[in-house]
Formats: structure tokens, sequence, C-alpha cells
């Protein structure tokens, strides 16, 4: 009964063991793991708010790239996190978005 023990490991097709000795131990999972796919350089860069419109207040007429253009009913915070409560058209209707993203109309 002994005879049939094999010293050698059979490997099949659906095996993810490595079958070489140089290959890394570490499995198929966590090979992504290994390699960071995060590079600081392909960081997108920060939109920063047109000029002008850290002045803008309630009343005042913007234009969005998805939503078109709207009224400004309420401001809220500073600097890059400033965000405005805008009422667009029919079909939209009122919106808070960041300043950054909105155009004087």
């Amino acid at each position: 009964m002994q005879e049939r023990a094999r010293k050698e490991p059979v490997f099949d097709d659906f095996d993810q063991r490595p079958k070489y000795a140089e290959e890394s131990p570490i499995g198929g999972r966590n090979r992504m793991r290994e390699s960071s796919r995060y590079e600081p350089a392909s960081k997108p860069a920060v939109k920063q708010a047109a000029p002008g419109i850290g002045g803008l207040g309630p009343g005042a007429r913007v234009k969005h790239a998805s939503f078109g253009v709207g009224t400004v009913e309420e401001v809220d915070g500073e600097g890059l996190s400033r965000k405005l409560v805008v009422r667009f058209g029919p079909g939209v209707g009122l919106k808070k978005v960041l300043a950054r993203f909105i155009d004087k109309a």
C-alpha cells in the first residue's frame, strides 16, 4: 500500500500552487497586493475653483457642466471644500455641489 505514495506533488490545470521553486510562495490572490498599482505621479490634479467663485452668494447665477444653469440659494464652507446649494432648471432641481465645479453664468 505504501508503494502508491508519491514523493513529487501532482499538479493539474486548476492547481494554484507554484510548480517551480523559483516562483513566489505568495498565492494568486495576494500577488496584486505585493505590487502596488498606486503611483503618486498618476494622481489627478485637484480642480481649483474658477476666479471669482469665492465671492458668490445667494441669488448669483452659476453654470455646472452636467446640471446646466442655476441660482445659488445657500453657501457653506471655505476654500476647496466650499459647497453651494443651487437650484437648477426643471428636471434637475436643488443640488448641493462643490464650488470648484461651478462657473459664473
